[in-house]
């Protein structure tokens, strides 16, 4: 499906992604893992469009994306969840979720309003109560939903469950199992390591804007304490390991 090859990305003159290649299909979840600021988020907005590739390239079902936009990724059916969720605060819970309806008509069987508040009841129980009136968790299953309505193949998760509650991280665990059993990707990003350990099927560690390590889930958990060792270790004097 989503394809980067080679990759390289910069913020102004600094490089942020060195020659990173990732790739998720239906059904696969890729969890992205290491510290803050080893590009895990960068790599997140290159595959939504929001940062443009230096060299590499950008593919999506074999074919070559020439200067993606968020745009056209999102009509290709790539939805981002940013870390910051970019909940309308001045919205209701319901006027987030129709924004996205109208950008993304629905093909038959696909995400509905009411497909949202099935898998997340607590947003059927708000759905008059402005963004800002949200909770952290609240408006962590709003982005969500919101996405979801992009009709997504591929979804782009940044830090989905920081700082939540258990229960409230519990049934994020949950959504994502029944996104998944529709048949989309997930590219997860997320520091609380028991969530991508309970859902991936491959792993990928960053380190430095460098892949430093990827496998499958039973490569990842066949060598799972040197990878826990590798990403405890991982910082500016840590040399990437071959992928």
């Amino acid at each position: 499906m989503l394809t980067l090859r080679n990759a390289d990305a910069c913020y102004g003159a600094a490089q942020a992604l060195h020659q990173v290649s990732l790739s998720a299909g239906p059904g696969d979840v890729l969890a992205l893992a290491g510290r803050n600021g080893a590009g895990k988020s960068t790599a997140l907005k290159v595959l939504a469009g929001h940062l443009a590739l230096r060299s590499g390239t950008l593919e999506f079902d074999g074919k070559t994306l020439a200067n993606p936009t968020p745009e056209m990724m999102s009509h290709l059916g790539v939805a981002y969840v940013p870390e910051d969720r970019q909940v309308f605060p001045s919205l209701s819970v319901r006027e987030n979720l129709v924004i996205s309806t109208v950008a993304h008509p629905r093909p038959r069987g696909g995400w509905t309003i009411d497909r949202v508040f099935e898998l997340f009841p607590r947003l059927k129980e708000r759905r008059r109560a402005f963004g800002q009136e949200l909770s952290g968790g609240e408006q962590q299953m709003l982005a969500i939903g919101r996405a979801l309505l992009c009709q997504p193949r591929l979804l782009l998760l940044d830090e989905p469950t920081e700082g939540l509650a258990p229960v409230v991280v519990a049934a994020v665990v949950e959504a994502i199992r029944e996104i998944v059993a529709e048949k989309a990707g997930i590219i997860i990003v997320e520091q609380n390591f028991t969530v991508p350990e309970a859902l991936a099927t491959s792993f990928s560690v960053m380190d430095t804007g460098r892949i430093a390590w990827n496998g499958t889930k039973a490569e990842y958990m066949e060598n799972r304490r040197d990878v826990m060792s590798l990403l405890s270790g991982l910082g500016s004097d840590a040399q990437p390991q071959p992928t």
